[in-house]
């Protein structure tokens, strides 16, 4: 603690001095992680500016993603972090640490605005994730968000693509040494803030597409076919009484598919704030095993008042509001199908999202981590 006696100008300067240190150390720990606990391949770094404001934007899939970049990157760098929900402990202690800028998505948050806008005028690089978040979208797309800085500060932009770490956060930990590739692409000139409001609205959503295909050239081939994978698939739920062997002739009321539902089910990254954040009983929805059935009815229930309560801008925001609706009647008819299971005698359920792939024809029942 600081004595209240010093002035604040000195406590200011303290706290700088502090920052730099802890910075110093986080980077020397990130460092060294990268370097010995996966097998890395750095490219490009040819195309980092030694000085002046900078947006770092890379695509993001993995817990590795901020920590790799801030470990590696040849010079100090701000970073924005999600401040719309709590999350785990190594995440809120690396925030605490380095000493990152949070900001609500989804929600017009002036106080992150303004001090990722300090950090550019100041003329500092700032990493920020363009898409928004972390989780599988269907598209390398991104949000307009990051983009809007460039356009308000005059900050050029470099693109960077990480292939490799999605779901190897814990192998990296564990020495597992996953093979990540971090690649850095040519700067992207800054947004012009001329003309009227709509030239300037159809200007970001131009550059933000020019953007998200710069990124995509930059992954490997391996993680562009993942993302072109989820663009194609189709989603549904399969629900598997345990006990229909032993009863073969007795009936089980025909299920809804709820795609949508299954899709926010199916992708880890997605779903985790769903158990992980909010602290709620979704097993019966993550783990690939039979449940009762009035616990999977209200596992239903509780992720239907995380999402029209404390998360009510969490789907709007990642997927948008049609799917927002579509997903909220969804866990309407996934309650109701549990009350018409119990009440047709059936006591356990395995809910089983699966994936299908109409290019291939595959059907993923389980997860791609690789």
């Amino acid at each position: 603690m600081i004595p209240d006696n010093i002035d604040v100008a000195h406590r200011q300067t303290f706290q700088g001095k502090l920052l730099r240190l802890r910075r110093r150390f986080a980077k020397r720990i990130l460092h060294w992680f990268f370097h010995h606990h996966v097998e890395l391949t750095i490219e490009g770094i040819e195309h980092i500016p030694d000085t002046g404001p900078l947006l770092v934007l890379p695509n993001h899939l993995s817990n590795l993603d901020g920590p790799m970049i801030l470990g590696l990157f040849p010079r100090n760098i701000e970073m924005v972090g999600p401040g719309d929900f709590r999350v785990e402990f190594m995440k809120l202690a690396m925030m605490k640490l380095y000493g990152m800028t949070l900001i609500k998505r989804g929600y017009t948050d002036r106080t992150g605005m303004n001090t990722i806008m300090h950090h550019l005028k100041a003329k500092r690089a700032v990493l920020m994730f363009p898409s928004g978040g972390m989780w599988e979208k269907r598209n390398l797309e991104n949000k307009v968000g990051a983009l809007y800085f460039s356009q308000l500060t005059g900050a050029p932009m470099l693109p960077v693509g990480i292939s490799g770490a999605y779901l190897k956060g814990r192998a990296a930990f564990f020495f597992g040494k996953p093979k990540l590739v971090l690649r850095f692409g040519e700067v992207i000139p800054p947004i012009s803030h001329e003309g009227n409001k709509r030239e300037r609205a159809e200007r970001l959503e131009k550059v933000s597409r020019e953007l998200a295909d710069k990124i995509f050239a930059l992954l490997e081939p391996e993680e562009q076919e993942r993302y072109r994978r989820w663009a194609r698939e189709l989603y549904s739920f399969e629900f598997i009484m345990p006990e229909q062997a032993n009863e073969p002739e007795k009936s089980v009321p025909s299920p809804p598919a709820m795609p949508t539902l299954a899709q926010f089910v199916h992708k880890p990254n997605l779903f985790r704030p769903m158990w992980k954040h909010a602290r709620k009983d979704m097993d019966p929805f993550r783990k690939r095993k039979s449940y009762p059935i009035k616990r999977t009815q209200k596992s239903a229930e509780a992720m239907r008042e995380n999402l029209t309560g404390a998360f009510d801008h969490y789907i709007p925001y990642r997927l948008g509001d049609d799917a927002y609706k579509e997903i909220l009647q969804e866990l309407d008819q996934c309650i109701a199908y549990c009350g018409e299971l119990t009440k047709a005698g059936w006591k356990r359920v395995q809910v089983r999202s699966v994936a299908y792939d109409p290019k291939t024809g595959e059907r993923r029942k389980r997860l791609i981590t690789g």
